[in-house]
């Protein structure tokens, strides 16, 4: 099945005139020839010139020219002539009948092998394609530099910014770390310079087991130790001797029996008159009990017995603010230890 070349209407492959608008039709089929590699040129190019001396010399019309004209008119035409002019014609495919009617045809200068027909442009086709825009293609050669985009002047400050930020911050954090740190030293030695204050002149080198407030809270009575009654009778120590000033000379933890016994102590009343009262004790059960006026003038007292036999000691001393003591509180808890006397060695007999 074939169609006209003026009409496309479907036609016989033997029609020679188109049956619809009667235009002379022509009907073969052609050998293209393909380009080959370089090394079968010599080869390829002998089939070519023999195929070429043996195909008969067709002649295409001017594509400008109303002459012979076969084909459609317009931009039709001419990719129709320009396939065929580079098209080689073998006779023996042609058919009898239409043999005769290739004589009419005007002679198709045919193209060198490997070789393609020029299209022919009409003077307004050239024209129009002078009139299409020119596009500037970039050279290899000219081709720009591709720079990396350049920072404001408002990016380089604030990345000038950046490290000092982070400086002044590790800088901040540091000052406070080692403000931290100086705090808690002064408050260290302050602890540590309070723990060795003494009350009296002469010192103690060491002293007896006193129950700190915050951790007995309940003597040997039973007694719940109050926190405002240990801030009046402060720093008790244990001594076998004292002064004039009341100062404890011999200061120990560990007596005997049939020795005296002193317990000096000071006194923060803030200016208020009051009571205070020492209770002894011997493995937790009273032996003694005593009690004095305070005057607010005075900063420091003391208590003292005897024991006659060996135990464990302890003295809890009360503060009050009634003079027979009925509202005491327990203030200070101090425990001792008293072992028996040694026996005297007896003097040797003269004989």
């Amino acid at each position: 099945m074939m169609n006209c070349y003026s009409c496309d209407t479907p036609l016989k492959p033997e029609t020679l005139i188109c049956t619809s608008c009667g235009m002379r039709q022509i009907s073969y089929r052609p050998y293209i020839i393909y380009p080959t590699p370089e090394d079968d040129r010599i080869a390829t190019d002998q089939v070519e010139d023999e195929a070429v001396s043996d195909a008969p010399t067709l002649a295409l019309p001017n594509v400008s020219s109303n002459e012979g004209t076969v084909a459609r008119s317009g931009e039709a035409d001419i990719a129709a002539y320009s396939t065929i002019a580079t098209q080689v014609v073998s006779p023996s495919q042609i058919p009898d009948s239409e043999e005769v009617e290739l004589e009419d045809l005007p002679t198709l200068a045919t193209p060198a092998i490997g070789q393609s027909s020029p299209a022919q442009v009409s003077g307004r086709e050239e024209r129009d394609l002078r009139e299409l825009p020119t596009l500037a293609l970039p050279s290899i050669h000219s081709a720009e530099v591709m720079h990396p985009p350049q920072k404001s002047d408002l990016e380089d400050e604030m990345l000038e910014d950046l490290p000092r930020s982070n400086s002044k911050r590790v800088l901040l954090i540091l000052g406070n770390i080692g403000l931290s740190l100086l705090v808690v030293s002064l408050i260290g030695l302050i602890i540590f310079f309070l723990s060795l204050k003494n009350p009296f002149t002469n010192g103690v080198a060491s002293g007896p087991t006193v129950v700190p407030v915050s951790t007995a809270q309940y003597g040997p009575s039973g007694q719940l130790v109050k926190e405002s009654a240990g801030n009046t009778l402060v720093d008790p120590q244990l001594s076998t001797q004292i002064d004039n000033n009341y100062n404890p000379t011999q200061p120990a933890t560990t007596f005997t029996t049939q020795q005296e016994i002193y317990i000096v102590f000071g006194i923060e009343s803030q200016g208020l008159p009051g009571t205070i009262k020492a209770i002894w004790y011997l493995d937790r059960s009273p032996i003694n009990t005593a009690l004095f006026a305070h005057a607010p003038e005075n900063t420091i007292g003391y208590f003292s017995t005897v024991y006659t036999t060996p135990g464990q000691g302890a003295v809890e001393l009360y503060w009050c603010a009634t003079s027979n003591c009925t509202d005491a509180q327990l203030a200070q808890i101090v425990t001792f230890t008293v072992s028996a006397e040694a026996d005297p060695t007896p003097n040797p007999t003269v004989g």
